[in-house]
Parts: C-alpha cells; sequence; structure tokens
C-alpha cells in the first residue's frame, strides 16, 4: 500500500535544527549532513524522486563513510519532535523523506562545524537564542486559534484573551524587537509572531461583535416588553 504525503505549510528555523544537533551530537549530524549531500546528488542528476532523499541511499551513503549506523529512529525524531524532515513518499520497501526549510539546515550545519565563530562569541545573539527557545509561540497561537474559531467567547475565554495581550504579548514583542536586527536568522519566529498579532485582532473584533449582537439581542427584547405592557394598558 503506498502512502502520498503533501509537504506541510510551516517552516523549521536555525536555532530548532541547532538544537537536535546539540542534543544528538555526532550522529545527528552525520545523518543530516549526508542526507542533505544525498538530496543535492538527486537535484543534480535532474531525475524525478519522489522526495529530497531516501532511508535505504541513506544507509548506503553512510556506510560508504565507514559509519554503520541505522538512522531510521533518528529520522523519526527529526520528523516528529523537531518538524526538520517529512515524510513525501512510502511504500512497503521505500521511504522518502524532504527537507521542510533545507536553507535553515545548511546553515546549522555550518554553525555546527564552526563556520560562525563571530556568532557564537556575540552575547547578545547567544541571549536572544535562549529567549526565542523559552518562548512557547506556537501554544499562544493555538489559544487564539480555538478562541477565532468559537462561536461565543465565555467569560473565562475573554480573561485569557486579556492575559495574553495584556502580559505575554509585551514581552515577545520586546523579544521580536531585537530578532528583527537578525531578520534571516529568525524569519520563521517573526513570521509567527505576526501571524499571532493578527489571530488575537481577530478574536478582539469578535469579542465586540459578540458585545454588539448581545445589546441588539437585548434592546429588541426591551422593545417587544413595552410593546407588551402597552397592550396590556
Amino acid at each position: 500500500m503506498r502512502t502520498l504525503l503533501g509537504v506541510g505549510m510551516y517552516s523549521v528555523d536555525v536555532s530548532i535544527i541547532s538544537e537536535f544537533l546539540l542534543r544528538y551530537g555526532e550522529k545527528a549530524f552525520h545523518v543530516l549532513k549526508t542526507a542533505l549531500e544525498l538530496s543535492e546528488e538527486y537535484s543534480v542528476s535532474g531525475k524525478y524522486t519522489p522526495g529530497d532523499f531516501d532511508t535505504k541511499e541513506l544507509v548506503r551513503k553512510l556506510r560508504e563513510k565507514g559509519i554503520r549506523y541505522n538512522p531510521t529512529q533518528l529520522l523519526r525524531v527529526m520528523e516528529r519532535e523537531y518538524g526538520i524532515i517529512e515524510t513525501t513518499y512510502r511504500t512497503s520497501t521505500q521511504h522518502w523523506w524532504s527537507f521542510v526549510n533545507k536553507e535553515a539546515v545548511i546553515e546549522a550545519l555550518r554553525i555546527y562545524e564552526g563556520g560562525e565563530d563571530d556568532v557564537i562569541d556575540d552575547p547578545e545573539l547567544m541571549v536572544l537564542d535562549l529567549q526565542v527557545k523559552i518562548v512557547d509561540i506556537n501554544r499562544i497561537l493555538s489559544e487564539l486559534k480555538r478562541l477565532r474559531a468559537k462561536v461565543k467567547l465565555t467569560l473565562r475565554d475573554k480573561e485569557r484573551l486579556m492575559d495574553i495581550i495584556i502580559n505575554e504579548l509585551p514581552n515577545i514583542a520586546s523579544i521580536v524587537k531585537n530578532a528583527l536586527k537578525y531578520s534571516e536568522r529568525y524569519k520563521d519566529f517573526i513570521l509567527k509572531f505576526k501571524l499571532l498579532i493578527k489571530l488575537a485582532n481577530d478574536v478582539i473584533v469578535k469579542m465586540k461583535l459578540d458585545k454588539r449582537v448581545s445589546l441588539i439581542k437585548s434592546d429588541a427584547l426591551n422593545d417587544v416588553r413595552i410593546e407588551v405592557d402597552n397592550e396590556e394598558l
């Protein structure tokens, strides 16, 4: 049975890939770099492939380098925990993967190999990296999407919206302000912040519309009561 899967909409940034490399070390580096090399070979060949690289050829290429390691488990981690790659084609004998953001992979590998010593020596950038990692912007995006999708906001929903806007957004905005100095490095984080602002605005508009509808219904109910009272008189 064949399964053909589509490419995801969201990109992974350099900091996430760097975190993966730091966590899993040399094995992760060799698997990721070899997968990238394989994808470039396929690209140069001009032949159609259902993804950037496949597991079978990745294992073969790793063995050519003297690395006898089955990368299957690590590939799953790259896909499910970090979103660095995703399955684009699978059969009983083949498994093809594609990079979600190949440029970010190239940059992260370059940094890991020591090609960006000036960045490592930049204290502001090191702190900014930590701030971007610690902010759970995906959680806030999910919350705002949930609020926007609701038919009617409860009092608890409105209180949560106020908490996000007053207590969480200012801190994130401060981080984004610094991240804009390195816009290419933090492109994914900045795009998510823009989406966050749009969603928050949408929920505020929804909240105001809910209030307006409630007032209209209240006025209409009062009019009915007045008419009934007049008829009784």
